[in-house]
């Protein structure tokens, strides 16, 4: 049987359970990393949660996602790459060591993922990959009440809820926003 999400009194059971997933995920992308040192071929892997997950606790009722707290924004980002793909692209390997560390946002994911297969096209911005020395920062916006500053926002109340310190942007202003 599954444990309750929202029940404080089986937090063992919930957190079992998430690291479990965690476990999985780890699993299974050391396994496709496997198969690509195993292909011999220059490759790059990259990895990115599509949101996070609230974990019911002592301080936060919430569970699950969407709920504006900083667990739901906080998600984990993997690029590996292959020892020919570092030979055969060097300053792509170095720019992903420069910039293990930078804060990211969607935005970095599709330009990071073009630039690693070393793709060409109309309009590409080297400056949003990490494997780019063009790589430069940018203001991260989310969806909390309003496009918030990720960067210049507080976290408020027990679940941490990323609340931008000024007003934040309203939703029809960003051109990726649906309305």
């Amino acid at each position: 049987p599954h444990p309750d999400e929202n029940s404080v009194g089986q937090l063992a059971e919930i957190n079992n359970s998430y690291d479990n997933s965690i476990l999985y995920t780890d699993w299974l992308l050391s396994r496709i990393i496997a198969s690509l040192k195993q292909s011999g071929r220059p490759s790059a892997m990259m990895y990115v949660a599509d949101h996070g997950e609230n974990l019911v606790s002592r301080t936060c009722p919430w569970s699950k996602h969407g709920q504006n707290s900083i667990a739901d924004f906080k998600v984990p980002l993997v690029t590996w790459i292959s020892d020919s793909y570092a030979s055969l692209f060097p300053m792509k390997a170095a720019a992903l060591r420069e910039h293990r560390d930078a804060p990211l946002s969607l935005e970095n994911i599709f330009p990071s993922i073009v630039d690693l297969g070393d793709v060409r096209h109309v309009g590409r911005d080297d400056r949003r990959s990490i494997a780019s020395a063009q790589f430069t920062n940018h203001p991260r916006y989310v969806d909390s009440y309003g496009w918030a500053d990720f960067d210049n926002a507080r976290l408020e109340g027990g679940c941490a809820e990323v609340v931008d310190k000024r007003s934040p942007l309203p939703r029809s202003s960003m051109p990726f926003a649906a309305n």
